[in-house]
């Protein structure tokens, strides 16, 4: 994959190692005695490249984006809401659920 943005690939890095960071907290929770310290390590590691992700992404957040372009942002647009939009329908979670 080529990323031809250096926001979007802040972005991602934010994203990734605070997702990373999360996950690894949960694998903490009750870990064989011998995953502990790999463990702890990776969290650390994570933790430190979501942090990277959020300072370089703060840093380059005048840099154009792949939603720039007005496509782009519109395909995006309407594939999260649409997506949305029948993820929530298709929910099993009791809550009455109106179409407006």
């Amino acid at each position: 994959m080529e990323i031809d943005y250096i926001r979007d690939f802040a972005m991602y890095t934010a994203i990734f190692g605070i997702m990373s960071f999360v996950w690894f907290g949960w694998a903490q929770e009750a870990p064989k005695k011998s995953w502990r310290k790999y463990i702890g390590t990776a969290s650390v590691i994570a933790l430190i490249t979501g942090m990277a992700g959020v300072y370089l992404s703060v840093a380059n957040w005048n840099q154009p984006s792949t939603l720039t372009d007005n496509d782009s942002l519109m395909t995006y647009i309407i594939v999260f809401l649409v997506g949305n939009d029948y993820s929530c329908y298709r929910c099993h979670c009791n809550i009455p659920y109106e179409k407006t």
